[in-house]
């Protein structure tokens, strides 16, 4: 059997909306959201956070219950060799991010399923063109694809995006949504309207489930 790790990518200083991930909504702090929900993903086997190093004690104190990890980078926005340092004794990674407070992990499952049927090196479910909304990606490579994007990809976008270079380079397969979506286009925090998005939709979701 494989082992894959789920690694949340988290940091404080959002030029649009810094310190998003520890926003408060509905009493937690966005990460705290993120991580939750990633816990109920089907076959993950471990749920950390990734960090800059110099964020590592604020997000730890704001967010104790969370797993949260930094490693010493020379250029803290080269999140690709941190996720290299970082995903260690696994075959594959689930890459999330900390502003994807609603994240679905039925979803997240599907994409890690089809990773795993279609032998590929990368599969997600790209908001771009997947039907899914913007706020429930997820990315799922294997080790051997971020070990060979670490070593090779020298673009400035390419290592602080983590995956852009194994999009362009390797096998990928995408997850289509089975029907339209119908609910907000976007469910990610970028600013502060968008929280107040999530806060609303949150709570339309708790009416129905009255």
């Amino acid at each position: 059997m494989s082992r894959v790790v789920c690694i949340i990518q988290a940091r404080l200083g959002s030029t649009r909306f810094p310190r998003k991930v520890l926003a408060d909504l509905n009493g937690k702090p966005v990460l705290q959201h993120v991580y939750d929900r990633a816990c109920f993903i089907p076959g993950v086997d471990s749920v950390s956070v990734a960090v800059p190093w110099a964020d590592f004690g604020e997000i730890w104190r704001a967010a104790p219950s969370v797993p949260v990890m930094a490693c010493r980078c020379a250029d803290e926005a080269d999140v690709l060799r941190r996720y290299q340092k970082l995903a260690k004794r696994c075959d594959a990674v689930m890459r999330l991010t900390g502003d994807c407070p609603v994240l679905n992990p039925v979803v997240a499952r599907r994409v890690l399923e089809l990773f795993h049927m279609s032998c590929c090196d990368f599969a997600s479910n790209d908001t771009r063109i997947s039907g899914y909304p913007d706020g429930w990606d997820v990315e799922v490579f294997s080790r051997d694809a971020l070990e060979t994007a670490d070593e090779l990809a020298t673009e400035q976008d390419d290592r602080e995006h983590v995956t852009p270079w194994m999009r362009r380079n390797l096998r990928c397969v995408t997850l289509r949504a089975p029907e339209p979506w119908t609910g907000p286009k976007k469910l990610s925090v970028d600013c502060e309207d968008d929280l107040r998005v999530v806060r609303e939709w949150l709570s339309q979701q708790k009416e129905l489930d009255r």
